[in-house]
């Protein structure tokens, strides 16, 4: 039932049809009573004849309606007028996901950000008891400003079933409606799980944004086939092509969290979005460190030569160029020898020419100006960097879980009580770039575990670099408690003149969810490469009791040093 333009249903005129799909007609229309333009979706007549289906669907709609995020489609109204039954959102200025793919392939970055949003739309619909079942590329909007948009949270549900044979979108349309043991969702997006018609949960959602990864990378699905029974097929049997074949700029942990999210058992899946979505934050980080790097730090470039030498090059090529364009053959060579020793012979006296020339303006530049004093007084040498960091340690006793007396401040390790509780004191009086970083035991003695403890998102805006002086306090807002067992807490100091790339690629884990914990093996291996190699060379330590602080220092532009806090 298509509308005319000016046609009125309730608060709502009709300005013009946006398009239609398995769940009606959308219209952009004015809301009178609020003075404002909002999207209309009118329900198809299936849908709102159906008692138990209509019911259905506005329970479901009324809690995706709940969901107050910034990436999912903003559910104004249900309502009903003239028997039209309709949906009220919020209007995107954009396109779906689909159309901008049809532009070209996405950047990495541009991929990152995209999966991002939609997972964080997903994490706030999980949490709320709602599973999309049917993300895919035609359910997700992106504005002109580049926010994403997830639509039809709890309206997929409803999709009728459709004929594949006459409809040209098959593939991307719902396969069959909602019922017990019936299948649900979108052929190409569509999990194991829900290809059997079994019970699904939020997993299946990080399956289907695994296919909507995927196909943003590489511009096609991860499972295909020439009928739906071969998709389904390649769904349940087949692993799809590796990342690397369509787009070889896609970085090695991008194949693995799309693999991981693509896992056919979803016990091997993300058992959560927001694990995935951290993934995919953490790499994004990882990258855009990595772009900034080689901004900060580019490649030596080549010196231009000048005007003269420039011209001196050219004419000595103009010359030799003609005689070899083309590969001689050995006998023509042989036969044409004789005639054309003179003219080769003048060529490589050219040749040698234009490189004395140029030799010898070279030397004239570079060569150094002559000593007027043969017995002048050697220069002394620069003295070599040094880096200097201060520390101490506030301790607070506590007892039931409470504190008791006064904390006071010790200027280095003692062997602490069980029921003590510390915080660690740092400054300097330079400028740099400070890393802590706490070890404890691993799942191996040859792999320890590592925390990341500063920079942290709530300490120093995340960022390494403190002033002069600055005082920083780990951890900020409470105390490092020891636990039960007797041992040894590894508190590593890292000082530089410099950023270090290898802490920054991981200071983005240090957060209050998993509290600074590096997940990735790889980058644990970097670390603990990093902090043997530099703290081969001993500092000089002094502790001062009198100013109840430890003064630490060492001639290099980097300082490690590790500070342990025996308890028992």
């Amino acid at each position: 039932m298509s509308l005319s333009p000016n046609t009125r249903l309730g608060r709502y005129e009709i300005r013009s049809k946006l398009g239609e799909g398995g769940m009606g007609e959308v219209y952009l229309v004015w809301d009178s009573q609020l003075e404002r333009t909002v999207a209309l979706k009118i329900l198809p007549d299936e849908v709102a004849s159906d008692q138990q289906r209509m019911q259905r669907f506005i329970q479901e709609a009324k809690a995706a309606s709940a969901l107050n995020h910034p990436n999912i489609l903003t559910v104004y109204e249900i309502g009903r007028a003239d028997s039209v039954h309709y949906i009220a959102t919020e209007l995107i200025d954009g396109v779906t996901l689909r159309e901008s793919l049809k532009g070209g392939r996405m950047k990495v970055s541009e991929v990152l950000e995209v999966a991002m949003q939609i997972a964080s739309a997903l994490a706030a619909a999980h949490a709320a008891g709602i599973v999309h079942r049917d993300i895919k590329p035609e359910n997700i909007m992106v504005r002109r400003d580049g926010i994403a948009k997830v639509l039809d949270f709890g309206i997929v549900k409803l999709i009728s079933q459709q004929d594949a044979s006459t409809d040209k979108e098959a593939p991307t349309k719902a396969l069959l409606r909602t019922e017990a043991g019936m299948v649900v969702g979108t052929l190409y997006y569509m999990s194991p799980e829900q290809a059997r018609g079994l019970e699904v949960d939020a997993r299946t959602d990080i399956w289907s944004l695994g296919c909507v990864l995927y196909e943003m990378i590489t511009r096609r699905a991860p499972f295909g086939g020439a009928t739906k029974t071969d998709v389904l097929v390649s769904i349940l049997d087949k692993e799809p092509t590796v990342l690397a074949r369509y787009a070889k700029e896609v970085p090695a942990e991008l194949e693995r969290i799309v693999a991981k999210a693509l896992a056919k058992n979803r016990e091997e899946r993300y058992q959560g979005i927001k694990d995935m979505a951290l993934d995919l934050k953490k790499l994004k980080q990882r990258l855009e460190f990595e772009v900034e790097l080689e901004r900060s730090f580019p490649p030596d470039e080549p010196r231009t030569p000048t005007q003269v030498e420039r011209a001196v090059l050219s004419e000595s090529v103009t010359q030799i160029t003609p005689q070899f364009q083309e590969e001689t053959p050995f006998s023509t060579l042989k036969t044409t020898d004789n005639k054309k020793r003179p003219l080769i012979l003048a060529t490589v006296a050219l040749l040698l020419l234009a490189i004395g020339v140029i030799g010898a303006m070279v030397w004239q530049r570079t060569r150094a100006k002559p000593v007027t004093q043969t017995n002048a007084a050697p220069q002394p040498a620069a003295p070599l960097p040094e880096r200097v960091l201060n520390y101490s340690l506030t301790v607070q006793k506590f007892r039931d879980g409470q504190p008791y007396q006064k904390p006071f401040i010790l200027s280095g390790e003692i062997n602490f009580e069980k029921d003590y509780r510390v915080r660690l004191n740092v400054r300097s009086p330079q400028e740099g770039y400070l890393y802590i970083i706490n070890e404890g035991p691993g799942t191996t003695p040859d792999a320890p575990a590592f925390n990341v403890l500063f920079p942290s998102t709530t300490a120093n805006n995340g960022s390494a670099l403190i002033a002069r002086n600055q005082q920083i306090q780990i951890p900020q807002q409470s105390w490092f408690q020891f636990d039960a067992e007797e041992g040894t807490e590894l508190i590593w100091l890292v000082w530089a003149a410099q950023m270090q790339p290898t802490l920054e690629m991981v200071k983005g884990l240090a957060n209050p969810r998993d509290r600074g914990e590096m997940s990735d093996p790889v980058q644990a291996q970097a670390v603990k490469e990093f902090l043997k190699t530099g703290s081969a060379t001993p500092p000089e330590v002094k502790k001062d009791d009198d100013k109840k602080e430890t003064s630490i220092t060492v001639k290099s532009k980097i300082l490690v040093y590790v500070v342990k806090l025996e308890h028992h």
